[in-house]
């Protein structure tokens, strides 16, 4: 067979091949738009005391709290809280801040995670809203122990020694 022939046949077979891989790419792009859940469940989870399906959206945050600061509303959170993670009447978890993208590889470290509470006062928040923030802390907070000094208050208030006693159930 002549060189030319070769080459032909070779361009030939090569032009059939990137038809076919953008047909494949282009039926596998149609079949994951079509798992995409609206927009309006995507960052939403029921309260985490409701069974493993309430604490999936906690899973998807794969990251690890230096510092936990605790409000009421956006505002009272220091600059650069980020996630901003709410606990809404009833226990459900919201994410409102999403993380920081992150450019370099290795483990995920955020400086301050922010979390609004529904009430000022942690005694006066219902047990799923308790039960979802124990969540929380239990999912950011890394390995071994979580140390009450990395939790910051701004606008909410514990009791003497309710602190300590939450930090008892974490997981």
């Amino acid at each position: 067979m002549k060189v030319s022939t070769q080459v032909g046949v070779g361009l030939l077979v090569a032009g059939i091949l990137v038809a076919v891989l953008q047909w494949y790419v282009a039926v596998v792009a149609e079949e994951d738009e079509a798992t995409v859940l609206p927009a309006s469940n995507v960052d939403r989870v029921q309260p985490a005391d409701h069974g493993a399906e309430g604490r999936d959206l906690l899973e998807d945050l794969r990251g690890e709290a230096r510092g936990f600061h605790l409000a009421t509303n956006r505002e009272a959170l220091p600059a650069g809280c980020a996630p901003v993670v709410s606990v809404l009447v009833g226990g459900t978890i919201v994410v409102s801040v999403a993380p920081p993208l992150v450019m370099r590889p290795g483990p995920l470290v955020w400086d301050r995670v922010g979390i609004l509470l529904p009430q000022a006062r942690i005694s006066d928040l219902s047990a799923s809203e308790r039960s979802s923030l124990i969540a929380i802390w239990s999912r950011l907070r890394g390995g071994g122990v979580l140390a009450a000094d990395r939790i910051h208050v701004h606008g909410c208030h514990f009791q003497p020694g309710e602190l300590e006693v939450l930090l008892r159930w974490l997981r």
